[in-house]
């Protein structure tokens, strides 16, 4: 696993030669360019610690971003928030499974949203409510779902149901499971138990408070 990580820090810094990396704080810090045409850049701290059970923790270290809930930054912490936890685990064990990726896809992505935020005080690609909404939206782009249905999905999780694939989809009916729900259902065993049963007592609060 060792030479693994080392050859993915390796793919990084081909990649993107204004960062280095300090091994004796496992963290990647420097400059990354999101729009080489408007020389867009942005100062940033890589801690790939928790990498590949979670996502590296990332900071903005050049006081661009307002380290503001609503700039989808921890105040606790000064990290950057990309998504909520279940999509996270999903995305590690499906797209994001290397660290180059996760700078390609996830950070840059992430900083030209801001880029675009600071422009047109919106951000381009969308952005996730805070607390059980936000939730209720991360399963929602899993499943694709009517929020209705999620916490049926997630008490389906939670009892380790299985379902024939033949048989009409238990969300809608109108297909086979294998050619409606099953795919997206089964990303749901790609997310740890305490989540799926934590996020749903979250997600049942929000939809009653909609009602």
């Amino acid at each position: 696993m060792e030479d693994s990580i080392d050859i993915q820090i390796e793919e990084v810094l081909q990649k993107y030669p204004s960062l280095s990396f300090v091994k004796s704080d496992n963290q990647f810090v420097g400059e990354i360019i999101v729009d080489s045409e408007d020389n867009d850049e942005y100062l940033i701290q890589i801690d790939i610690s928790p990498f590949p059970e979670r996502f590296p923790n990332v900071k903005e270290i050049g006081e661009r971003i307002p380290p503001k809930g609503h700039r989808h930054i921890y105040e606790d912490t000064g990290c950057c928030c990309f998504t909520t936890l279940a999509n996270e685990q999903v995305l590690l064990k499906t797209k994001i499974n290397s660290l180059l990726k996760f700078v390609d896809q996830i950070v840059i992505k992430y900083l030209q949203n801001n880029s675009f935020y600071e422009i047109n005080n919106r951000y381009k690609n969308g952005e996730y409510l805070h607390g059980g909404p936000g939730t209720l939206q991360g399963y929602k782009d899993i499943l694709n779902l009517p929020y209705y249905q999620i916490p049926l999905a997630l008490i389906l999780r939670i009892e380790n149901r299985k379902f024939d694939r033949r048989a009409p989809c238990y969300f809608c009916g109108n297909k086979k499971m294998r050619k409606c729900h099953l795919h997206n259902f089964r990303k749901l065993y790609l997310v740890d138990d305490e989540i799926i049963s934590n996020d749903l007592i979250e997600i049942q609060k929000t939809l009653k408070s909609l009602h």
